[in-house]
């Protein structure tokens, strides 16, 4: 529990940290109302459960822009990692997502939340799909028009399975496309 305030903290500090350099960036007209986005990414997913390990994990998705600041789309995404039970853990989750974007010039900080499915497959139990959802943000920097480098920071909570939570911290860097 006090690991997961850690991990909460070190968002927060994050998200906060972002906004004052974003003020500095130049204009550049994208995302557009309508238009769509794709974007992908990898990095560090650090499991709550104290038998796993931190490992690589890796998202992507789709959003759909209804303003220049409000988008809805879908994600999805996993990690697996070694454990002290002797075996491997995956988890994998298909996720709604909506993103409220600030748009300041070359940066454009954002938070999201999603809600959707998650597979967990842990050691001696069986594998099952539960209810969860996650909360986060992060910075786009607009390298072009229809490109920009992506960092996003996000916590997901899932039901716990048998004894073990499928909660989990998620550090990605990536690239998103604007069309």
């Amino acid at each position: 529990m006090a690991l997961a305030r850690i991990r909460l903290g070190i968002l927060a500090a994050a998200l906060a940290a972002s906004y004052p350099v974003a003020a500095f960036g130049q204009a550049t007209p994208m995302p557009r109302e309508g238009g769509l986005s794709v974007w992908g990414g990898a990095g560090l997913a650090a499991p709550s459960e104290g038998a796993f390990s931190s490992a690589f994990g890796a998202s992507g998705g789709i959003d759909y822009f209804f303003t220049r600041a409000i988008s809805f789309g879908l994600a999805a995404g996993g990690w697996r990692t070694s454990t002290d039970l002797g075996s491997h853990a995956n988890e994998f989750y298909f996720d709604a997502v909506g993103t409220y974007n600030w748009e300041m010039g070359k940066l454009h900080p954002f938070l999201q939340g999603g809600l959707g499915l998650y597979r967990e497959d842990f050691p001696a139990r069986s594998a099952s799909t539960k209810f969860g959802g996650f909360g986060g943000g992060g910075l786009d920097y607009f390298v072009t028009r229809t490109w920009a480098v992506e960092g996003a920071l996000r916590y997901h909570v899932a039901e716990s399975t048998s004894g073990l939570e499928g909660h989990f911290f998620e550090a990605l860097a990536g690239v998103k496309f604007y069309f």
